[in-house]
């Protein structure tokens, strides 16, 4: 007797029959129609069926399909089921504002503590859908509102990105507010930033290493948030380095934020113009090397040795020519710079003003030499 065969055969012919059916059952889903549902349901769906990733239950929720929703719960479908993105049923249901839904899905035991695939949680969702209830009663049941998302964000974070005033309103009260500070400047949120500092967040915070707000945005350069954290009470001559020789327009320079570096000047930030930084350069020659005019312009105006030389022998004057700053250069001469100096090679700025066929630099440095005393 061929059993075998005719179980496979039996087996098959399910297989196909089960296919069909749920095909039918994610058709009529699709369709909004409760009773075609039922009925393909009734021949053998299966209710928790997934269609190209997404659960049907899930679908129904997301097109706000209250009945159809309704129809999934009361036949036992797992509430707990994910798209492609790792958010449940509820937690489409709070980002979709559907408070019928939501409340539906809550009754039936959905499980509050679910998080998406970037672990952003029902009290964040419900914070950028600005649903102060059901953040409240999120609150209440101890969730953490000083939890971070893979994305770095706390529920105010997608509060303050959502413009959901009322639940700002209310997490804005809670003791989120430092490391809600600390992160939008790490993030160089300087909308968010600014927002935080109206609503009293104190911008000599530190992160929990201990590092300042104005380190972070002076590490990074972000010019603007440091022009707001300097504006609103943040010292630029603090003592934030272990090292007495560090401070704050040191490691603009050294880390090439230029913009930083005159926000920090302009605020009173003290340096030691003589610096020596990679190759022996000085402040103002590396801000001539990156011809940012602005930050040139200020730091002719400071105290300095204006015939300092690099690690190669070259002077400031002898950058302003090679870069093509000829007001640099000329002003350079008008504070004194030697004209005869040479970089190591042999070279003069006036030798290498002759070899690159720089007319106006040879003009002025052959006058300045020949008056050099």
């Amino acid at each position: 007797m061929k059993i075998f065969p005719v179980i496979f055969s039996i087996f098959f012919l399910f297989s196909v029959f089960a296919e069909d059916v749920n095909e039918s059952f994610a058709a009529a889903v699709q369709a909004g129609n409760v009773k075609a549902a039922a009925d393909v349901f009734a021949k053998g769906a299966d209710i928790n069926f997934v269609d190209e990733e997404w659960p049907l239950f899930v679908t129904a929720v997301t097109s706000g399909d209250v009945k159809m929703s309704e129809f999934f719960i009361k036949n036992g479908v797992n509430l707990e089921l994910k798209g492609p993105d790792g958010k449940t049923a509820l937690l489409h249901a709070i980002s979709l504002k559907n408070t019928q839904l939501v409340s539906m899905l809550l009754s039936a035991g959905a499980d509050l503590k679910a998080e998406d695939s970037n672990s952003k949680d029902a009290l964040m969702y419900a914070a950028e859908a600005n649903n102060a209830e059901l953040m409240n009663r999120l609150l209440k049941k101890g969730f953490d509102p000083k939890r971070h998302s893979k994305a770095g964000k706390t529920a105010l974070d997608y509060a303050i990105d959502a413009r959901a005033q009322e639940t700002y309103r209310i997490l804005s009260k809670l003791n989120t507010m430092p490391m809600d500070f600390i992160n939008a400047v790490e993030k160089g949120d300087a909308k968010a930033v600014k927002t935080l500092i109206s609503e009293g967040a104190d911008v000599k915070t530190k992160d929990k290493n201990g590092k300042a707000a104005i380190v972070i945005a002076t590490e990074k350069g972000y010019a603007e948030i440091l022009k707001l954290i300097l504006e609103n009470g943040a010292d630029p001559n603090g003592k934030y380095f272990k090292n007495p020789k560090a401070n704050l327009f040191v490691m603009a320079m050294y880390n090439n934020h230029f913009d930083a570096a005159l926000v920090l000047l302009k605020s009173g930030a003290a340096a030691d113009f003589n610096h020596k930084y990679k190759d022996g350069k000085t402040a103002l020659m590396v801000a001539i090397e990156s011809k940012n005019q602005d930050l040139v312009t200020y730091l002719l105006l400071k105290k300095f040795n204006v015939d300092a030389t690099d690690d190669f022998g070259n002077t400031a004057l002898i950058y302003a020519v090679k870069h093509d700053l000829f007001a640099v250069a000329k002003k350079l001469l008008e504070l004194g710079a030697d004209p005869t100096l040479r970089q190591v090679d042999g070279k003069t700025a006036l030798d290498i003003a002759k070899s690159e066929n720089k007319s106006s630099f040879v003009r002025i440095l052959s006058e300045a030499e020949k008056n050099w005393k």
